[in-house]
C-alpha cells in the first residue's frame, strides 16, 4: 500500500517533536538540564545540634511543594561531637546534604559550603528578612552561606523570690548589677562567698556562659569594630583589655564587686537549688532550668548595658543551615531551607513546635510583646556577635585565659597576648585548599 507523500512528512514531523521533547526532557541536549524536582531523591540527609526530627517533620509537613520529600535527620548532643562527626564525613566524601553551622563557625566552613544561588535569595532579600547579625554571621564576599530558624540571645534570669526579700529590682545597667552585689552576695569570715549575688567573674569550668559573657562584655565596648575583614576582632585591641579588667574585678576579693571564685559550685546547679539571685542564660537554657526546678519563680530580662550609651547589645548564639559543596542536590537543599526559613507559616510552626525564639523579621514581631519570647525577640534587633570562627577551639583557650587573668597569674593584657597568638594560629589552619563539589 502506498502513503501519500504528506502523511508521511506528517508523521516524520510529528516523531521529530517527540524525540525533541524526550531529549530536552532528560538533558541530553547540551545546554539544557532536567528540572531538579523532590522526586528525584525522595531523601535529605540533614545534620544538626539540639533538634528533634518531629521539629523538621512538622515544618515538612507545611511545604505542600516538598511532599513525597522525606527528611533523614540525625541529631547530636554535643558540638564536639558533632563537628567531628561532620569534618570525618566531609574528608570521606559521605556527609550529609544539609548541616547546621553555628553563627561564629564560617570561618571554619565556608570552603566546605555551596552558596545559595543570588537569583535564589540576594543579600538584598536578606536584610528585609533577618536582623542585621545575620547578615554579619553567615556572608562572606557577596555570598550567603547560612539561613537560621532561630535566632537567640543572652538573657539574664534572676529569682523573683529572692529579689522580693531584698526589696531589690533586676538591673538594666552594669553599674546597677555591681550596686546589687553587696546586697544580695552573702560573705564569711576571710570575704568567703557563702552566697554568689550572680555568676560572672570565673571561667567555664562553673560558669555555663562564662566566655559568652566576656564576648557581651567586648562587643558592648566597641571591641569588635576593627573585625572588616570577615576575620575574627583581636582579644588585644585596648577594648578588649577594658572589658577583660572589667570582667576580672568580679572575681577579686579586694573588689566590692567580688562574687565569684574557681570555689564555687556550677552556677545552673547554684539557681537551680534557689543559692544564686542571678544567672546569664539562653532561651535554650529556660527550659531546661525549668525543668529541674519547676517551683522556681524564675524572671528574664534584658542583659545589663553600659551605663549612658547610645549603643545597646546583646550577645546572640544560634545556628544556620547550610548545603554541603559534595552535595548532588545543592538546589532542591537550598530551596528547601528557603522554604523552611524564609516563610512566615513554616518558621511560625517550627517555634511552636520547638518553644526556640524566631529568626524571621516578620515573626520576630509577632513576639515583640510575648510573656516567654519578649526579651529574646527584642535583642534581636540589637544582637552583635563576636567572630570567632573555630568557637569550641577559641572558648577553651579563651576560658583558660579567664582562669590565668581571675587566678592572678597573668595580666589582661599578658593572658589576651597569649591567647591571641594562638587562636591567630588556628585561623591560619582554617583556610585549607577547598572541597571539590562532587560532579553532576
Amino acid at each position: 500500500m502506498n502513503i501519500p507523500t504528506n502523511r508521511i512528512i506528517l508523521i516524520g514531523v510529528a516523531a521529530a517533536i517527540f524525540l525533541l521533547f524526550i531529549l530536552l526532557l532528560t538533558g541530553v541536549i547540551p545546554g539544557v538540564k532536567k528540572p531538579v524536582e523532590p522526586g528525584i531523591k525522595d531523601t535529605l540527609e540533614v545534620w544538626g545540634m539540639n533538634e528533634t526530627s518531629e521539629s523538621f517533620q512538622t515544618v515538612l509537613l507545611g511545604l505542600q511543594r516538598f511532599k513525597g520529600l522525606t527528611l533523614n535527620y540525625k541529631n547530636f548532643e554535643t558540638l564536639e561531637e558533632y563537628e567531628a562527626a561532620v569534618l570525618e564525613a566531609l574528608a570521606t566524601g559521605a556527609g550529609p546534604d544539609i548541616f547546621m553551622i553555628e553563627n561564629d563557625m564560617l570561618l571554619k566552613y565556608a570552603n566546605k559550603l555551596a552558596p545559595v544561588p543570588p537569583e535564589k535569595f540576594s543579600t538584598f532579600q536578606l536584610s528585609q528578612s533577618f536582623p542585621k547579625v545575620v547578615g554579619k554571621d553567615f556572608t562572606s564576599g557577596g555570598n550567603i552561606y547560612a539561613l537560621p530558624l532561630s535566632l537567640d540571645t543572652l538573657a539574664l534570669l534572676y529569682n523573683r523570690e529572692i529579689f522580693d526579700q531584698h526589696a531589690a529590682f533586676p538591673p538594666t545597667t552594669w553599674d546597677e548589677l555591681i550596686a546589687l552585689v553587696p546586697k544580695l552576695a552573702v560573705y564569711g569570715q576571710g570575704r568567703q562567698i557563702l552566697v554568689p549575688a550572680t555568676s560572672i567573674g570565673g571561667s567555664n569550668k562553673n560558669i555555663t556562659r562564662a566566655v559568652d559573657i566576656l564576648y557581651l562584655l567586648m562587643a558592648q565596648m566597641d571591641a569588635g569594630k576593627v573585625a572588616t575583614t570577615g576575620k575574627p576582632p583581636t582579644l588585644t585591641s585596648p577594648d578588649s583589655i577594658r572589658a577583660i579588667t572589667f570582667y576580672k574585678q568580679f572575681a577579686d576579693a579586694g573588689s566590692s564587686a567580688y562574687t565569684w571564685n574557681a570555689t564555687l559550685p556550677g552556677d545552673t546547679e547554684l539557681f537551680t537549688q534557689g543559692k544564686l539571685p542571678m544567672i546569664f542564660a539562653y532561651a535554650s537554657d529556660v527550659a531546661r532550668i525549668k525543668t529541674a526546678a519547676p517551683f522556681l519563680d524564675l524572671r528574664v530580662v534584658a542583659v545589663p548595658q553600659i551605663k549612658n550609651t547610645a549603643k545597646k547589645v546583646a550577645f546572640p548564639h544560634y545556628f544556620g543551615f547550610a548545603v554541603s559543596r559534595q552535595s548532588y542536590y545543592q538546589d532542591l537543599a537550598w530551596d528547601f531551607i528557603l522554604e523552611m526559613t524564609t516563610q512566615a507559616e513554616n518558621a511560625r510552626a517550627y517555634v511552636q513546635t520547638t518553644g526556640h525564639p524566631p529568626a524571621l523579621l516578620s515573626v520576630i514581631g509577632e513576639y515583640l510583646n510575648d510573656p516567654t519570647f519578649s526579651v529574646f525577640a527584642n535583642q534581636t534587633f540589637i544582637a552583635d556577635s563576636w567572630i570567632s570562627g573555630n568557637p569550641s577551639a577559641f572558648n577553651a583557650l579563651v576560658s583558660r585565659m579567664i582562669e590565668s587573668v581571675t587566678g592572678g597569674i597573668q595580666a589582661p593584657s599578658q593572658a589576651a597576648q597569649e591567647t591571641q597568638n594562638q587562636i591567630t594560629e588556628i585561623i591560619e589552619r582554617l583556610t585549607p585548599p577547598p572541597v571539590a563539589p562532587k560532579p553532576f
